[in-house]
């Protein structure tokens, strides 16, 4: 039985085989409850294991924690029909979409949202394979100001993976043909047992095309389009899915590179990094330390910021690869970029996933000025993405010799890091205690 004595208000909503309420319980609060219901009559043992597919829908999503990932708060497997309880949302991306395509301008806040969400679940090795502006909801959280600041978070998990093959199959049938294919990729249209990663990706794309599109789009065929977002645009739903981007975070990294690109190079050493840069051949040991050289001479934040936005993912591991040494000295700049830099919101998650690049490669001092360069720009542009980076990779799995380099980083900065967790803590709802035992004494010694 569901933990939470609730009461229906009215229904608002059917998907994923079954049906949501608005609720609420004796205190006032509102949630949303997901009862299994059939949208046809199924023969019996189709039934049953569609029932089975639900109960595990519930069990999945309430094992998930990401702030990108709607939650289930209660369930409630063993009665007939099963059900589970959920936060109640502000609204949809649909919803939002119909009201204004560009979302106020932030429609680039809610692709990376929904991008986190992703991540998430690939890691995990879920995929949606029923993602679109529907399945994606708003809620709202306050922060420090006391202002109410919204955000998206993936739900509806009703077709995720499953490996009854049969099953499978025939809820292919049954579920993906009940709805429009607007969104979903043409390999997975008539088996959902073909989806991966890039199944999703090709979602995605189709998302993006929602805010961005030129041209009209024909269901489950590649997007080709004109514009600034026409190559990522095609790269996410090519008909081959081992054409489009291997992961969420590539799509990422490439909606960041293009906002690079937009703003062109301003003086000569940004022109000639660019020129080094945008080659399609690997650059030598001798062309890297020129770049690192032009990193170093910049003459100001400005020209800085331009030079560093044009060093994506690829070249960064292909400088760890080729010459490690110019590869560390880049990752102190990079790391030094970060920690004091002032960022779009939009920017900040293809920064974070570069800079790990160099903490994951480089010599210890870099990863520990990399880490506290994360924990800055996270807490100080509230981006739950690049918090939760630092706080994975400063657990208790990191090594005791960087944790102590780590520490000597947060006593120099004494105040400033207590602030920074501090803040941490309240935003992403997570515990300093999580973090590697060295860094939790030493934040207990000097955050009194």
């Amino acid at each position: 039985m569901l933990i939470h004595r609730v009461r229906e208000i009215e229904r608002i909503g059917r998907g994923g085989f079954g049906i949501v309420h608005r609720v609420e319980d004796d205190e006032g609060n509102q949630y949303a409850l997901k009862t299994f219901s059939l949208f046809q009559p199924l023969d019996p043992g189709l039934e049953a294991n569609v029932k089975r597919r639900f109960e595990r829908e519930a069990r999945i999503q309430s094992g998930l924690s990401h702030p990108n990932i709607v939650p289930v708060i209660d369930k409630d497997t063993e009665n007939d029909p099963p059900r589970f309880l959920m936060p109640l949302a502000a609204g949809s991306l649909q919803n939002d979409f119909l009201a204004d395509r560009t979302l106020g301008g932030n429609y680039m806040r809610a692709l990376l949202d929904i991008i986190a969400g992703l991540e998430e679940l690939h890691a995990l090795r879920i995929y949606h394979r029923d993602l679109k502006p529907g399945n994606v909801l708003r809620f709202e959280a306050t922060n420090e100001q006391g202002e109410r600041v919204p955000f998206y978070a993936i739900g509806d998990f009703g077709l995720m993976s499953l490996k009854e093959t049969q099953v499978t199959q025939q809820l292919t049938q049954v579920g993906m043909a009940m709805q429009s294919d607007y969104y979903t990729a043409p390999e997975i249209t008539m088996d959902l047992r073909r989806a991966s990663p890039q199944s999703d990706i090709y979602s995605l794309g189709c998302i993006l095309h929602d805010f961005v599109g030129v041209r009209q789009r024909i269901p489950t065929q590649e997007i080709r389009d004109e514009g600034d977002f026409a190559a990522i645009l095609l790269s996410c739903t090519r008909a081959d899915p081992r054409r489009r981007f291997q992961s969420v975070a590539a799509v990422r990294d490439a909606l960041l590179g293009l906002g690079d690109i937009a703003a062109g190079p301003q003086t000569e050493k940004e022109a000639e990094l660019s020129d080094l840069l945008s080659s399609d051949a690997e650059l030598s040991p001798d062309q890297w330390v020129r770049v690192s050289e032009r990193l170093e001479d910049a003459r100001d934040a400005r020209e800085r910021h331009g030079m560093f936005k044009r060093l994506g993912s690829d070249r960064i591991a292909e400088v760890i690869r080729v010459h490690p040494d110019v590869a560390a000295q880049i990752g102190r700049m990079y790391a030094e970029w970060v920690r004091d830099g002032v960022f779009n919101f939009e920017d900040c998650d293809g920064i974070a996933a570069r800079l790990e690049l160099f903490i994951r490669a480089c010599p210890l001092d870099v990863q520990a000025e990399g880490l506290m360069a994360l924990l800055y720009m996270g807490t100080s542009h509230n981006r739950w993405y690049v918090e939760r980076k630092f706080v994975a990779l400063s657990g208790p799995g990191m090594s005791d010799e960087l944790a102590r380099r780590v520490a000597v980083e947060i006593r120099a900065d004494d105040r400033k890091a207590c602030h920074a967790v501090d803040h941490l803590e309240h935003s992403i709802t997570t515990s300093r205690a999580g973090l590697h035992p060295i860094l939790v004494q030493v934040l207990a010694q000097i955050c009194v």
